[in-house]
């Protein structure tokens, strides 16, 4: 399996769990249906709970989100620290992502984390999932990550 595939990938279908176009109260879930199959039994576990934690604190309704690389910190621009392979069924995914969030029309979370992604090779349904690979949870835990700025200032997400 080609490293840009398995990046190519772990970003789409992460992207999608964690992206909420009108709702997110109503769209997470959805999304966590929508691609189960994509995830592994595991990797099912910590979204379902940090969508039941963000619901019960009301930080869902109504609100939009949208993740998306950092530019110059795609594949593309070190791909060699982006994806490792472990074995030959089995990768470590590193996505760096910006997740902006919207209330009412208003952004009230700007975040620039890193994230590390166990991925792996997993045939049991192509009908479900032509890719044959699977999301199995974080390889550690997302980074917050500052970046500098044209004018060489350090900058952070902010929410």
């Amino acid at each position: 399996m080609p490293p840009e595939s398995v990046h190519a990938f772990t970003f789409y279908i992460f992207q999608q769990l964690n992206r909420w176009p009108l709702n997110g109260e109503e769209d997470y879930p959805r999304n966590l249906q929508a691609l189960s199959a994509y995830l592994t039994p595991a990797c099912r576990t910590s979204p379902r709970e940090d969508y039941e934690y963000r619901r019960n604190n009301g930080e869902l309704r109504n609100r939009v989100r949208g993740l998306y690389e950092i530019p110059g910190r795609g594949y593309g621009e070190d791909p060699g620290t982006r994806v490792k392979a472990v074995s030959d069924r089995d990768w470590l995914v590193t996505l760096e992502l910006a997740a902006d969030e919207y209330h009412g029309g208003e952004q009230v979370k700007r975040a620039l984390v890193r994230y590390s992604i166990k991925v792996a090779k997993h045939d049991v349904d192509p009908e479900r999932n032509p890719f044959g690979l699977v999301l199995d949870g974080y390889a550690r835990p997302p980074q917050r990550i500052e970046i500098m700025n044209r004018e060489g200032r350090r900058g952070k997400g902010e929410g």
